[in-house]
């Protein structure tokens, strides 16, 4: 049986190619997508951190915008980058807000450089860390070696560090929320072994709330006192400093203000 003829004319023709070359356009513009965006997670999961790599994904991120929203791409340029690269991100969409695959987030990786620039920053563009926030004030729950639930203000508070106290303070973070271990930012201040800091917990309405365990700040700077000797003068200050805080109000839970 002879099959019949199929013939085309020339606007057949060139609608056909036309389709096709559509197909292939879009077809490139996928697999270019996929591989951009392949490349810019695997920049971010392997901690990749040269200014080769900077530049290489601002490249990415100005051809594809949406990539600054990838999940931990803020954490990581917070943590490896300058205030260049976490400005570019936040321009093209970056989530200042949004935790990283340790529960933590951004302000977290600007607290541990002692970057207070890029806390500045991330503060300009909208993170917030009041306990009505998304967050939860900036609830940390899974970087080794930090209390589950602890605040950012519970770590800048233990590590020392009074000025991204005073930052964090100015925006909002309470001295009344606390981590598994009911500890307060007070019992991260006096962790600190500084009197500064403790003063500045006080300022701002701690109270002297038991842990889980029972123990208080003023208790708790007591042991310390016994366990580093050569902080005895500034242990027995902040002892006295902490006896103000006997009778005033406190909350029921340190995770409930």
């Amino acid at each position: 049986m002879k099959l019949p003829a199929i013939r085309f004319s020339i606007r057949h023709l060139l609608v056909l190619i036309a389709l096709v070359a559509v197909g292939l356009f879009w077809g490139q513009r996928h697999l270019a997508w996929t591989s951009a965006e392949s490349e810019f997670r695997e920049m971010i999961a392997s901690h990749a951190c040269t200014p080769e790599d900077f530049a290489r994904a601002k490249q990415l991120v100005t051809r594809y915008p949406q990539l600054a929203a990838e999940w931990d791409a803020m954490n990581w340029a917070v943590r490896y980058g300058d205030v260049d690269l976490c400005e570019f991100l936040l321009r093209h969409g970056a989530n200042p807000n949004r935790s990283g695959s340790l529960g933590e987030p951004p302000l977290y990786w600007a607290l541990q450089r002692d970057r207070i620039d890029l806390a500045k920053l991330l503060f300009r563009n909208g993170a917030d860390v009041s306990v009505d926030s998304d967050l939860d004030g900036c609830v940390v729950t899974r970087v080794p070696g930090i209390p589950i639930g602890s605040s950012l203000l519970h770590v800048a508070a233990s590590r020392g560090d009074i000025e991204m106290c005073q930052l964090l303070l100015d925006q909002g973070m309470t001295t009344h929320s606390g981590n598994a271990l009911g500890q307060s930012p007070l019992h991260g201040a006096v962790l600190s072994r500084d009197l500064a800091i403790v003063q500045l917990m006080i300022d701002h309405n701690a109270s002297d709330a038991a842990d889980n365990s029972g123990l208080t700040p003023k208790e708790l700077a007591v042991r310390l006192r016994t366990k580093y000797p050569q902080d005895a003068a500034e242990m027995d200050e902040i002892a006295r400093v902490l006896d103000a805080l006997i009778g005033r109000p406190r909350y029921t839970s340190a995770t409930n203000p």
